[in-house]
């Protein structure tokens, strides 16, 4: 990620979700998407969670090294420094 500004950072994370079949590593990713969008307005690190975004959809991409079923989608959180007091 990058500094927004003094006190903004933007943060990207890849999300890798595996299942012993294609369906179950989709139904992961998909429940997965669900709860990063959920994490607006959330707290972490006394930081504020206060922009989520999920960078295109979970695409299929089987692990090379194990050859179980993945997908993975990319996801942006914005945090603003968080004064707790």
């Amino acid at each position: 990620g990058h500094d927004l500004t003094l006190v903004t950072e933007r943060v990207r994370v890849t999300f890798e979700c595996w299942g012993a079949t294609r369906a179950q590593a989709h139904d992961l990713a998909q429940q997965t998407r669900t709860a990063v969008r959920d994490m607006r307005s959330r707290i972490i690190d006394g930081s504020l969670v206060y922009r989520v975004a999920i960078v295109g959809r979970p695409v299929p991409l089987p692990d090379p090294a194990s050859g179980q079923q993945r997908f993975t989608f990319l996801a942006e959180f914005d945090f603003r420094g968080h004064d707790p007091a």
